[in-house]
Order: C-alpha cells, then sequence, then structure tokens
C-alpha cells in the first residue's frame, strides 16, 4: 500500500534557480564594475554584445577584462558603448556565441 503526502509548501516561480536571470552587475573592492552573465556574445571584429543590456555602465575610454571567453579572454579599450553592445580596440574579437559564463570587469 502506498501513501501520498500532500504539498503544503507552495513555491514561487521566482524561488526557481533556473529562471533567474543569470547576468550580475556588482563592483569589486579595488575595482570597477564587473559584469557577469550568460548573455555576452562576440562578433568579429570588434563588437561585445549582450542581450540582457547590460553593457550600457561601460564609457568610451574605459579599459576592460574580458575572462571566461574561450576565444576573447584579453583585455580591450571601449570605442563605443550602448546598453546592448560595445565596439572595442583593438579590433581582434572572434565570433563566440553566447551561453558560457562571461566576466567583463572595468578597470579603476
Amino acid at each position: 500500500m502506498t501513501t501520498r503526502v500532500s504539498q503544503r509548501v507552495r513555491r514561487s516561480a521566482s524561488l526557481n534557480e533556473t529562471r533567474k536571470d543569470s547576468r550580475i552587475s556588482e563592483r569589486e573592492p579595488g575595482s570597477g564594475v564587473v559584469i557577469r552573465g550568460t548573455t555576452i556574445s562576440f562578433s568579429s571584429t570588434n563588437t561585445i554584445a549582450d542581450s540582457a543590456n547590460g553593457l550600457g555602465q561601460l564609457a568610451v575610454g574605459a579599459r576592460i577584462c574580458v575572462r571566461g571567453s574561450p576565444l576573447n579572454s584579453r583585455d580591450f579599450e571601449v570605442a563605443t558603448s550602448a546598453a546592448g553592445s560595445i565596439t572595442v580596440i583593438p579590433a581582434q574579437v572572434q565570433t563566440e556565441a553566447a551561453g558560457g559564463p562571461i566576466e567583463i570587469v572595468r578597470e579603476g
């Protein structure tokens, strides 16, 4: 014989970790802005895009360090900036789709 136990704990969708936005923007001590997410992609020759529109914090002339990208982990300077994308110099960006965790750090 089996006994069924009714579920008394109700959880909202906001507690479901698989549906939360994985983009995080914060400040690390002694550093500039840190943007982390799985929504960041790279287009050749010099564009970095974020479908979650988190790149607007990066001003023209800012020095950034990209981490976690198999093809594009290096230092860049922001040439143009918008919420959804930035263009960088040097123009050595290789095409890479969003999906993996990427971190962009604005230095000092």
